[in-house]
């Protein structure tokens, strides 16, 4: 199964983990490949309609397929697998986790540790996150996502020189991720490397002209070097793609304290709050509301 199929609608690190599930899951299918497949009779047919599926954005038609491979053969790993990535897709962390553990089980591999990874991250569960990271790279040092992902929790935990060693080894390893320089950027940004940033979103955005947290993290750089009118152009180019609005009102809501509007930054950081943002993106428009409030 093409992992690059799958829908990216969750952001960052929702989108950016369900775009590195999309690029796992196509390498699974290389690793599926060298393992014992299934027969039809154990399931493979089910298995192979819920890859299509998944592929279309019907995970929930999928996963009752992946369901029935797994009741017809209790040890069928890449159903398991399967049926994980769907649930992370579907925001469903917990079930996701169960999922990919009984993958390991069964036959333990960089993705499936990598993709449990990404469960607990969007679970903000990031010690875990790290540990699982880190199997995955012992299994395959070349894996450019597993780094991706490990220097964006890196970032999240305040950890910024490890954040950017593995940024650059998955530039290293993938320099046409698009992902993985949006990454970079977002971790030279708390640095004051504001002309890297940009230069890294540049890049990004060449390769993934829909990555609408591209505009907005440039459009946030823009704004710390006092260009706000490029950085409000960059926002609204970010709305209009809006397949993060968690992100944009986050970017956005900085750009106005920037300015000085703190009334327009708590209205876009409380939108933050009510939408279906990531926890590290609630919690920073949480904090930044504190930090309005208090003044």
């Amino acid at each position: 199964m093409l992992l690059h199929q799958l829908p990216n609608r969750i952001r960052p690190l929702k989108l950016l983990l369900i775009t590195v599930c999309a690029l796992s899951l196509a390498a699974c299918d290389a690793t599926s490949q060298e393992s014992p497949t299934p027969t039809s009779a154990s399931g493979n047919d089910f298995f192979k309609q819920g890859e299509t599926l998944t592929a279309a954005g019907d995970c929930r038609r999928a996963i009752v397929l992946f369901t029935e491979a797994i009741k017809l053969n209790p040890n069928y790993w890449q159903a398991f697998r399967g049926r994980a990535h769907c649930y992370i897709i579907q925001g469903e962390y917990a079930k996701s986790v169960d999922d990919f553990t009984e993958a390991i089980k069964l036959a333990a591999d960089a993705y499936s540790y990598e993709g449990r990874g990404d469960a607990y991250t969007l679970q903000g569960r990031y010690a875990e996150a790290l540990s699982d990271y880190d199997e995955a790279i012992k299994l395959k040092p070349d894996y450019a996502a597993a780094y991706q992902v490990r220097g964006f929790v890196h970032m999240l935990t305040g950890h910024m020189e490890d954040a950017l060693r593995d940024c650059t080894q998955a530039l290293q390893l993938g320099p046409d991720i698009a992902e993985a320089h949006l990454v970079c950027a977002e971790i030279y940004l708390p640095k004051g490397d504001y002309d890297v940033s940009i230069e890294q979103l540049d890049k990004a955005l060449q390769l993934n002209s829909s990555l609408d947290e591209a505009y907005s993290y440039r459009g946030l750089a823009y704004a710390k070097k006092g260009l706000y009118d490029r950085a409000f152009n960059d926002i609204s180019l970010a709305f209009k793609i809006n397949r993060n609005p968690g992100t944009n009102y986050l970017v956005r809501g900085q750009v106005y304290m920037l300015q000085g509007n703190n009334k327009k930054a708590v209205a876009d950081f409380s939108k933050v709050l009510s939408s279906s943002a990531p926890p590290w993106e609630r919690q920073q428009a949480n904090d930044l509301l504190e930090e309005l409030r208090s003044k």
